[in-house]
């Protein structure tokens, strides 16, 4: 069994491992949960009683429309009712009832308008309202002090969480020699800086020199400039230690090996508060001795706006008035349009390691961006692989600068654009400009793709998608998705990464590098189920649980196995034709990984195909144990299994369009409803809450 009440969807997850952990100490949240769970019998609290990280039930709202605990929606789909003018008054109106019933729990009822709204935002999907709010001292935000709350299109409160600090006011008075020192910290960036790559055992950067760029406000932001670390950024903030609050830096950074990591130095004596390594990877890979495998998986640093290097160079931060532009009423592209050069979908029934499956040419298409998500296409006036969605480049040195983008060929008097570069699949994909061009070409349709398809369905601006210009629909602009192919030549192989900020309005970057288990390599770029994956990795770390959590709390191995389920699912999602038999076995990544194992062209990349017969995907949640260390790829094939149940369920029970569209709207409310640092069956449950929101 795999899920036992996906509505008959899946069966892979049954409650067969105690997930969850209480703490033994009695206080006074956890004797406001025991008040809540006498109200409501059904509610889950994920999180010790302590510090619930998110309050939901599994199939109904914490309340109706009123505010009131088993009121009129609380059961199911709420309806609209009378009242609707206090709600247009305050939205938030069933989450300030709910923290004044239940006060002991966040001790958050009376603070609510005294913390500053991070987030609102609407699902174009469902209607549902997604609320951030962050707790700052003097400006500064005060680390992890986030409340975040899910409401109906009517003001059901749907789930509740967070780590708000109770009494902040207090909380600073006892602490006023630290916040009083907020505006003058004794420990500057740079030196914060070097003090985080001294902890990770770089000894031989902390001799140069740093230099930055500050900008206006108490936070006190920066870019930072030193040889051999890129793309930094510092800003102060509060950390909540044993002892009270620490005035701190967060900084983020990058080393020349293309690991990105995420570090809190204490802005007073520079003590190494916290640090994470923040680059995600798609599998093993030559990781440098210094960073921990065990947590790969979470956020990311961000990427600075990659310069051109070519002469006729036009910078990724393009001025909003030409990214807005919209120059071609015609766009051709050559470039695969199923999965890659060798599609594999369906897949084989069973092993043959003597199979081949052939080569498809690529193929020259006219481009049709979505009117919604892209109103002014997917190019610029740079007439390149750049535009207001994404950015994609060859760099094959990794030094974050752009070798070359693919240049188009303007025609019909100013009208037309087309990137025809046809790839040479016998040679080294680096050993020729059309092959650079073509992997190029076809990695930014694939981001575009990535890009419009989810916004469809609901990663739009205001949740902090990526894009250049946000035509004033909420969020931050100024952070297109940017992709390098054939990146660090002779240095990484066999492998794909994804570093991002966790920060609306600063750009991730996808690094695809070239797979040599054969002759000629293979080009990661020609891999559409890969980019897809990487691609999404970005929308969970915005997303979960709203996008409030530091670091995209993702950081256990559950979590971060959910991710790599969603990613995988996606990504053969987005690339497998929906009128397809729902019973065949799907591989991910076939085509990157031929040769390193017999049975490669069945399975793909992991261990077992996709697929909804059990023999050929056994997944299940007893099998969770079986992976060393947890290993997250390993864990997440059963949630992408999960997915891949319910999407030939769905299927089966419509069509291939509805089905298709309907997992993908429950996939997107889902992660929005997964609680941050989640289990897989409080995955299981958002899936199922994101229905009843949905429907």
């Amino acid at each position: 069994m795999r899920i036992p009440s996906l509505r008959g969807m899946s069966t892979r997850l049954c409650a067969t491992i105690a997930l969850s952990f209480l703490g033994a100490a009695l206080s006074a949240a956890e004797a406001g949960v025991a008040e809540l769970r006498r109200a409501l019998p059904d509610v889950h609290v994920a999180g010790d009683g302590a510090a619930p990280r998110m309050i939901y039930r599994p199939g109904g709202f914490l309340s109706g429309p009123d505010g009131f605990l088993g009121g009129p929606g609380a059961s199911g789909k709420a309806q609209p009712v009378a009242g609707d003018a206090d709600l247009a008054r305050d939205p938030h109106r069933s989450v300030r009832r709910f923290l004044d019933t239940y006060p002991a729990i966040y001790g958050a009822g009376s603070q609510l308008d005294t913390a500053e709204i991070a987030k609102d935002a609407v699902s174009p999907r469902s209607g549902m309202r997604t609320t951030v709010w962050q707790q700052k001292i003097a400006g500064i935000p005060v680390l992890g002090a986030t409340l975040v709350a899910h409401t109906t299109n009517n003001g059901s409160l749907v789930t509740v969480g967070g780590r708000f600090l109770p009494d902040l006011v207090q909380v600073a008075a006892r602490n006023q020699k630290r916040t009083g020192a907020a505006a003058a910290p004794q420990v500057d960036a740079a030196a914060a800086l070097k003090r985080a790559l001294k902890a990770i055992g770089t000894p031989d950067l902390e001799r140069k020199q740093v230099s930055s760029s500050l900008s206006p406000g108490p936070e006190q932001r920066q870019k930072l400039g030193m040889p051999g670390v890129h793309d930094t950024q510092a800003e102060l903030i509060w950390f909540q230690g044993d002892d009270g609050l620490h005035l701190a830096w967060r900084i983020r950074y990058e080393l020349d090996h293309g690991f990105a990591y995420g570090s809190v130095v204490d802005a007073d004596n520079g003590d190494v508060l916290e640090h994470r390594q923040i680059t995600i990877v798609c599998g093993d890979c030559n990781a440098p001795a210094n960073a921990d495998p065990h947590v790969a998986h979470v956020a990311h640093v961000p990427a600075r706006a990659v310069a051109q290097k070519q002469s006729a160079a036009t910078p990724l931060a393009t001025k909003a008035a030409q990214i807005s532009a919209a120059p071609f009423n015609t766009v051709q592209m050559r470039v695969f349009t199923g999965e890659s050069p060798k599609p594999m979908m369906p897949g084989l029934a069973s092993p043959n390691p003597y199979y081949e499956p052939p080569t498809v040419p690529s193929q020259l298409i006219t481009i049709a961006p979505d009117p919604l998500a892209s109103p002014n296409g997917w190019c610029n006036a740079s007439a390149s692989t750049m535009g207001n969605n994404a950015d994609a480049n060859v760099d094959h040195n990794f030094d974050r600068l752009a070798d070359r983008r693919a240049a188009g060929t303007i025609g019909g008097g100013g009208s037309t654009l087309t990137f025809d570069f046809t790839p040479d699949l016998t040679v080294a994909p680096q050993s020729t400009t059309a092959n650079q061009d073509a992997a190029t070409v076809n990695m930014f349709y694939w981001m575009n793709i990535a890009h419009d398809r989810l916004y469809k369905h609901g990663f739009t601006e205001a949740f902090g998608n990526y894009q250049s210009e946000n035509f004033s629909r909420g969020g931050l602009g100024g952070d297109p998705m940017i992709g390098t192919v054939q990146t660090a030549l002779g240095r990484i192989s066999n492998n794909a990464s994804f570093t991002d900020a966790n920060s609306d309005g600063v750009s991730a970057r996808i690094i695809m590098f070239l797979f040599n288990q054969v002759t000629p390599e293979r080009d990661s770029g020609l891999d559409a189920q890969l980019i897809i994956h990487e691609y999404m990795h970005g929308l969970i770390m915005r997303m979960i649980n709203g996008g409030g959590v530091h670091y995209g709390g993702t950081y256990w191995p559950q979590g971060r196995s959910m991710a790599e389920g969603y990613c995988d699912f996606m990504g053969i999602c987005l690339t497998a034709d929906p009128n397809d038999d729902t019973s065949a076995n799907y591989p991910f990544c076939a085509y990157l990984t031929r040769q390193t194992s017999p049975d490669n062209y069945y399975r793909g990349y992991r261990q077992y195909p996709y697929s909804t017969n059990m023999s050929a995907d056994p997944m299940t949640l007893s099998m969770v144990p079986l992976f060393p260390g947890q290993e997250v790829h390993g864990m997440g094939v059963l949630w992408g299994s999960v997915l891949w149940d319910a999407r030939a369920a769905l299927i089966d029970k419509t069509d291939g369009t509805t089905g298709t569209n309907m997992i993908l709207d429950l996939v997107l409310e889902a992660i929005k409803l997964t609680p941050p640092e989640p289990t897989l069956l409080e995955a299981r449950d958002a899936l199922l809450l994101a229905d009843v929101v949905l429907n």
